[in-house]
């Protein structure tokens, strides 16, 4: 089997790892969404779960793009998707236009599943977090005293038990 078809091989697995990332990241982006903090830590391991699969992947393909470098006499980084499609036989050559073509779009899609998550997360947790300063004795907003004087925060427990 040539280098090429080697890298197709190693290219299209890491591409269904992708789309196996994206869909966790969905599956999370669902959980998140329902605001059941009893699923979230497990569908966020489940994403690394995915990733941590994908690093592995993408390390083999970089070693064989490395050693398909040093053969050709090209720098490794200038040894692109792009540059191997113009240098592989016509089959090859759409094979990889079309995996670079899918590796764009899953990035596309894979960030902004992101960037939704990340909001999710903070509109979810926000709440928590507010709990947890309350709870640790921290600032937490803006209230007022008996005497009607403006104040910074909540008083924690810790000054709570001392009054009562």
């Amino acid at each position: 089997m040539t280098d090429v078809k080697n890298l197709i091989k190693v290219l299209s697995v890491e591409r269904n790892l992708l789309e196996y990332v994206l869909y966790r990241l969905v599956s999370a982006k669902l959980v998140l969404a329902t605001n059941d903090q009893r699923y979230v830590m497990q569908s966020l391991v489940e994403v690394e779960d995915a990733v941590d699969r994908l690093r592995g992947v993408a390390f083999r393909r970089a070693e064989l793009m490395g050693e398909m470098a040093t053969r050709s006499n090209t720098a490794p980084l200038r040894l692109t998707l792009s540059v191997l499609a113009d240098r592989a036989p016509t089959a090859e050559r759409f094979m990889l236009i079309e995996l670079q073509a899918d590796y764009i779009r899953l990035a596309h899609q894979i960030e902004q599943v992101s960037s939704e998550n990340r909001r999710l997360a903070d509109l979810s947790l926000g709440p928590t977090t507010e709990l947890l300063k309350q709870l640790a004795g921290m600032p937490t907003g803006v209230t007022y005293d008996g005497d009607g004087v403006q104040t910074n925060g909540i008083p924690g427990p810790v000054q709570l038990d001392e009054v009562i």
